[in-house]
């Protein structure tokens, strides 16, 4: 279950973020996290606000052709993002997805690099 992260960073200080991390590709490879930044978007019919998530930041957890595939965040009390995910470090789903890795994040790393 998603939350907005409430350690904002200068670039995303005037927005809630949301995080998501994924496989990149459909062979399950190249592991990123998105950050995407919470803004209104009109409101509905009732008077309530419209949102749209604005997908502006990737960061680069596994090379291109890595393996990677559950994956699951926290955010931690001292503001870092936390995140334990399935990789193999063989490339080959002959081996299986054997190892879990656990990386921590903080929110300026994560948006340091554009969407492109």
């Amino acid at each position: 279950r998603g939350r907005a992260a409430s350690h904002p960073c200068r670039k995303t200080q005037s927005y809630p973020a949301v995080l998501l991390s994924m496989a990149y590709n459909r062979s399950r490879t190249d592991g990123r996290i998105y950050v995407g930044l919470l803004k209104e978007n009109g409101t509905y019919d009732n008077g309530s606000t419209k949102y749209e998530i604005d997908w502006e930041y990737k960061y680069q957890v596994t090379a291109a052709d890595e393996l990677f595939a559950y994956s699951s965040m926290v955010e931690l009390s001292n503001g870092k993002v936390g995140m334990i995910y399935e990789a193999s470090p063989t490339n080959s789903w002959a081996d299986g997805l054997q190892y879990m890795y656990y990386g921590e994040y903080d929110i300026d790393s994560l948006t340091s690099q554009p969407l492109q």
